[in-house]
């Protein structure tokens, strides 16, 4: 009785084992997976500003004026 319970613990002390790098291999993709998410809603972030940018530029006509003399000019 004694050596089928102490063989049945390390069993269980394998397959808790394999449970726990499984899970890791898991957090692993999904930190991954989430880094980029983040990744790519930093860059919509960065877009969405310089069309912003663009926009303010475009809509104000001496802003226009002064920014284009500052690119035609070297």
């Amino acid at each position: 009785m004694k050596s089928k319970l102490s063989d049945l613990a390390s069993i269980a002390e394998i397959t808790g084992a394999f449970a726990v790098v499984i899970s890791l291999i898991y957090v692993g993709i999904q930190v991954n997976d989430s880094a980029g998410a983040v990744r790519s809603a930093a860059a919509n972030d960065a877009n969405v500003a310089l069309q912003n940018w663009y926009l303010q530029i475009g809509l104000d006509q001496q802003t226009s004026e002064l920014v284009y003399e500052a690119l035609v000019s070297e």
